[in-house]
């Protein structure tokens, strides 16, 4: 469901690409347009949380309608394909979306996203058995954890 997949994802762990390499309090937000597609704002910090911020907007178009759960997600040159497999793959994710696991067509990528930002710190019995879960289902890259650091606020 597009609109309960909405909204602001917090990055526990993945499997570290090298633009990601040393970035912290890593988010992504998904946001649905009116032609269908959906708006992705990845961000994050580099070193720590008051390092240098970096971010990206994409799109992401649905492959596989109804299900929605396979997705062709571009950072560059306009508007991705949307044709299948699609680059972006949710697979599994909780009844009542607090967390997602997410691979692609290979299995080498993978990404542990949840909706809240000190999920890994709190509960990480929990963590742990989501990156199995990610390994069960053919994620084989190597998952490594990403720190979320408390947000503050500066008075």
């Amino acid at each position: 469901d597009v609109a309960k997949y909405s909204g602001t994802w917090f990055e526990q762990g993945s499997v570290k690409l090298p633009f990601a390499w040393g970035l912290v309090n890593t988010k992504a937000v998904y946001t649905p347009q009116a032609d269908g597609n959906i708006r992705v704002d990845n961000s994050g910090n580099y070193f720590g949380p008051n390092g240098p911020q970096s971010s990206i907007t994409g799109t992401a178009v649905p492959v596989n309608s109804p299900t929605n759960t396979r997705l062709d997600v571009g950072f560059f040159f306009g508007t991705p394909s949307g044709a299948e497999p699609g680059n972006y793959w949710v697979m599994d994710y909780a009844p009542d979306y607090s967390w997602v696991i997410v691979s692609d067509s290979s299995g080498f990528s993978g990404y542990i996203l949840t909706r809240e930002q000190g999920f890994r710190a709190d509960q990480p019995e929990a963590y742990d058995a989501l990156v199995t879960r990610a390994r069960q289902l053919g994620v084989w890259g190597p998952i490594t954890p990403t720190e979320q650091f408390p947000t503050t606020s500066v008075v």
